[in-house]
């Protein structure tokens, strides 16, 4: 049996996101627009980028997984859609 992960923890002070995929898809991260209360999931995609995609395997496929971790940094109404 094989799976895939994200696990993911946010620093409250720093607002920096440090996360780690084994083969998940990667997370859309979709930034709060200048002069705007909330972020615009329908309006022009400059404001949206996809996390980098994980070269990790899949959970279960080897005895030993090395998964690499990520740091991102997340300002007042970002928003992190996983799917």
């Amino acid at each position: 049996t094989t799976m895939t992960c994200f696990v993911a923890a946010i620093d409250p002070e720093t607002c920096e996101m440090t996360y780690a995929s084994a083969s998940h898809n990667p997370p859309l991260l979709v930034r709060k627009k200048e002069g705007k209360d909330s972020a615009n999931l329908s309006g022009p995609k400059s404001n949206r980028q996809l996390f980098s995609r994980s070269p990790a395997s899949l959970l279960g496929l080897h005895e030993q997984l090395i998964v690499k971790e990520e740091v991102v940094q997340l300002f007042a109404g970002d928003r992190v859609i996983i799917y």
